[in-house]
């Protein structure tokens, strides 16, 4: 079974994905004299995605290739942000990388080593050291029978984040990572936006936003002044691309949403009409409902107030209207107008 995707997750994979954001984690948590023989103009992300199979459910993983003086190394990035520290990690470390090597052996390829760093976020300080010998005691004699290994640690809660470099969109991560227990949190988001605000694409400012909404409790409209504040000039074109997508994925829902009610009604009464007639109903009714999230995106409550009229009978003809005006209007009185009686 697939692993559900946490938003911690989702912004760790998506921010990393960034091959110089990849670059920006290695060289800010591998020790110097692995970094300066790593070729950073031959990486190659790998598809491992080894926390989805038995091995463990507790980490978000990638794993790339980087050249390494005349040949290449695996470098594993395992992601944990739980409030806790996971004890027996180097034994889920040991399991990922005897999996790696088994994958390069059935593919008839020579094993590489594998560098591992993880990336630490939560709350309470790491104690599970960065060694397997930290983890199980094992007499000086014996130790050249052991296995052992160590990893890098990425702890964000303990960074100096004038020391972290790399790109906007990995600092501004890493920063989130680093505030996570100040209480300020409207402080902590406005001067995410503001390491932002050095250069970014307008999908760093989507990815951002939609994770914030996901883990703080912050009003989307709280958030969009943030925006405009901190991005200056460019805030408001962006707050309108934001508020765009934000209109459409409220739609999207709702239809989806919409048209898995209306099968199950239509399934309950046993009948083909039935599943159609509750298909169209359940479209109509998805339709209003991701409406009236763009109509409270636009125009706060008023705008909801103003569709109330249209709840009882919102058919198919009067909602693409009313999606129009909400695309075309430029303010609550032109808004109010342009409603389908």
């Amino acid at each position: 079974m697939t692993k559900p995707v946490n938003p911690h997750d989702a912004h760790f994979k998506s921010t990393i994905a960034d091959q110089d954001n990849i670059r920006s984690l290695i060289e800010n948590t591998v020790r110097r004299e692995i970094v300066r023989k790593m070729d950073f103009s031959r990486i190659d992300v790998q598809n491992s995605e080894l926390a989805s199979t038995d091995l463990s459910s507790n980490f978000t993983d990638l794993l790339v290739r980087v050249g390494y003086e005349n040949s290449s190394i695996d470098v594993l990035l395992l992601y944990e942000h739980k409030s806790y520290v996971e004890k027996d990690i180097a034994f889920q470390i040991l399991r990922y990388k005897l999996r790696i090597w088994e994958k390069a052996l059935k593919a008839g390829e020579e094993p590489c080593p594998i560098v591992c760093v993880v990336v630490y976020g939560g709350e309470r300080e790491w104690t599970a050291g960065t060694r397997l010998s930290d983890r199980i005691v094992v007499p000086a004699e014996l130790m050249p029978n052991f296995p052992d290994f160590g990893f890098e640690l990425f702890e964000a809660s303990k960074v100096d984040m004038k020391q972290i470099v790399g790109k906007p969109s990995f600092r501004a991560m890493i920063y989130l990572w680093n505030q996570r227990l100040t209480e300020d949190r409207q402080s902590v988001i406005r001067e995410t936006f503001r390491i932002l605000a050095e250069g970014y694409n307008s999908d760093d400012i989507w990815l951002t936003i939609n994770y914030l909404v996901s883990v703080e409790e912050i009003p989307k409209d709280d958030l969009i002044e943030i925006v405009k504040e901190t991005l200056l000039e460019d805030g408001e074109r962006n707050m309108a691309t934001i508020k765009e997508q934000w209109i459409r994925e409220g739609i999207e829902q709702g239809i989806e949403k919409g048209i898995e009610q209306g099968i199950e009604q239509g399934i309950e009464q046993g009948i083909e009409q039935g599943i159609e007639q509750g298909i169209e109903q359940g479209i109509e009714k998805g339709l209003f409902q991701g409406l009236c999230t763009a109509a409270l995106i636009r125009f706060g409550e008023e705008g909801v107030r103003a569709i109330e009229s249209i709840k009882a009978n919102p058919s198919i003809e009067k909602l693409d209207e009313l999606g129009k005006a909400l695309r075309e209007a430029k303010n609550i009185e032109e808004f109010r107008k342009m409603i389908p009686k």
